[in-house]
């Protein structure tokens, strides 16, 4: 089976699964795939390439890939999940354009900067957090495929987090933690601090026992 329809069951079950949860606060949306000049128009726009396996996914999955899943108030979580209450994500050709957009926002104006700063730089913004917080591809990365990092425009120490080696490694590892929302308080119990998201990690299956999704 390709990763592709992988993907596809996954947050179909996903979806079935929070619906048990959450009841009506659940929402799962997948468009058509992107077309070549539409890929050309956003890369044009943004002045950047888009690394290799999201752009796959864009021709080949969908241009458009919403989830949202809102946990009861009274779901019960270990101490160590108790962050979770949103399971979301969005990755879009305009979501991209907003994220990079996103990313540029908060390194404008600034003359001088700190290392931690710097961090913000030879990135390409895709996504973006409910908090401000940018998912991005590091440039600088020598791998053609990039790897994807957290960006926090808070400062704090989960700026520049590894969180896969590419895109599909990313998005295939978010779904299996439950696409348990992309804050880094959400993610943080399932990263390996060297490879990114580990979904075989304690946390992980403890989190997909809790909410019965089996795969």
């Amino acid at each position: 089976m390709d990763i592709f329809k992988t993907w596809e069951n996954q947050l179909e079950q996903l979806s079935l699964v929070y619906t048990k949860i959450c009841k009506e606060d659940v929402e799962f949306s997948k468009e058509s795939p992107a077309t070549m000049a539409e890929i050309e128009e956003l890369e044009k726009n943004i002045k950047c390439t888009i690394p290799i396996s999201l752009k796959e996914t864009l021709l080949n999955f969908s241009k458009e890939i919403m989830f949202y899943a809102e946990l009861p108030y009274d779901f019960e979580l270990p101490s160590q999940l108790d962050g979770i209450d949103i399971a979301s994500f969005e990755i879009s050709l305009s979501g991209i354009e907003d994220a990079e957009a996103s990313r540029k926002y908060w390194i404008e104006g600034e003359e001088e900067c700190a290392d931690s700063d710097k961090i913000w730089y030879d990135k390409l913004g895709f996504m973006v957090a409910q908090n401000g917080d940018v998912i991005a591809f590091d440039l600088k990365d020598e791998n053609e495929d990039k790897r994807v990092v957290y960006l926090s425009h808070d400062d704090n120490e989960n700026n520049g987090m590894i969180l896969g080696k590419n895109f599909k490694e990313y998005f295939s590892n978010l779904i299996l933690i439950g696409a348990c929302g992309i804050e880094d308080w959400k993610i943080e119990p399932f990263i390996d601090s060297d490879t990114g998201i580990n979904p075989n990690c304690k946390n992980a299956e403890e989190y997909r026992k809790l909410i019965n999704f089996v795969w």
